[in-house]
């Protein structure tokens, strides 16, 4: 996303990978794998289409070669309710690290896919250069002095 840099002030918070997960006992029964296969296309557990993470998604998928082979089995807008599927083993989730780094640690997940099924972003965060209100520029100040 391009914001008017004499208009936006932005500040990169952190990077985040997001990859595809699966659940450790989905991993080892179903023996799913990107990208799958037409005759047997892996559940997956989809962003909504108004989110960001559904944009990132996107574009590992459009990149990908050979092309994903993927049965659409649940939506949602937020990555703790797909977790939460691919926890009960409904399927293949996109998620991204810190969302799944706990269970990730505890052998519940793991990853879906090598690299190409990867994408870093970076987070960032944007405020508009005219807004002097005191709390914000006591927030913003705190938040660059930290960077």
């Amino acid at each position: 996303m391009w914001l008017d840099p004499e208009r936006f002030e932005g500040l990169t918070l952190g990077v985040e990978s997001v990859r595809p997960y699966l659940s450790a006992a989905c991993a080892r029964w179903q023996r799913w794998t990107l990208p799958g296969s037409a005759a047997a296309p892996i559940p997956f557990l989809r962003y909504g289409p108004n989110t960001y993470l559904r944009r990132m998604v996107d574009t590992i998928l459009d990149r990908a070669q050979p092309p994903a082979h993927l049965a659409l089995h649940y939506e949602s807008d937020m990555a703790e309710s797909l977790k939460a599927m691919l926890l009960a083993d409904h399927g293949l989730a996109f998620l991204p690290a810190s969302a799944v780094a706990r269970e990730l640690a505890r052998g519940e997940i793991v990853p879906a896919g090598d690299e190409r099924w990867h994408l870093e972003m970076e987070v960032r965060l944007y405020r508009d250069r005219s807004n002097h209100h005191p709390e914000l520029e006591r927030l913003w100040g705190h938040l660059t002095a930290e960077a």
